[in-house]
């Protein structure tokens, strides 16, 4: 697996793996929700795998997750509304540092 580090905004990082490239965001604190919409906006506009590192798992269940069902609820009028047009991808810092690719990522396709 290799990887990039992007410096411009939607994403953070490129990985390119056997199956694809996967377009990574770093979550570094949960904003505003409307600020946070409008980048989950600019994220589906690129790309309909989102993919996202949380610092841990308190953040990633408790703000995070929350705000991304919410997000969804708005721009689909909920999980129904996707029609598998969305796959999110998430992982924390720590399963990074545990560096095993095959438990690193939760993923879910709406």
């Amino acid at each position: 697996m290799d990887y990039e580090v992007n410096k411009k905004e939607p994403f953070h990082f490129v990985i390119q793996k056997e199956n694809g490239t996967h377009y990574v965001t770093a979550v570094h604190a949960i904003e505003h929700e409307r600020l946070l919409f409008e980048k989950l906006d600019e994220l589906y506009k690129n790309n309909q795998h989102l993919s996202f590192v949380v610092a841990n798992e308190s953040i990633l269940f408790g703000k995070f997750k929350p705000k991304l069902f919410s997000w969804i609820t708005e721009k689909f009028g909920g999980i129904d509304g996707t029609k598998s047009k969305l796959t999110v991808s998430f992982t924390t810092l720590q399963k990074i540092k545990q560096n095993s690719e095959k438990t690193m990522w939760e993923t879910i396709t709406f």
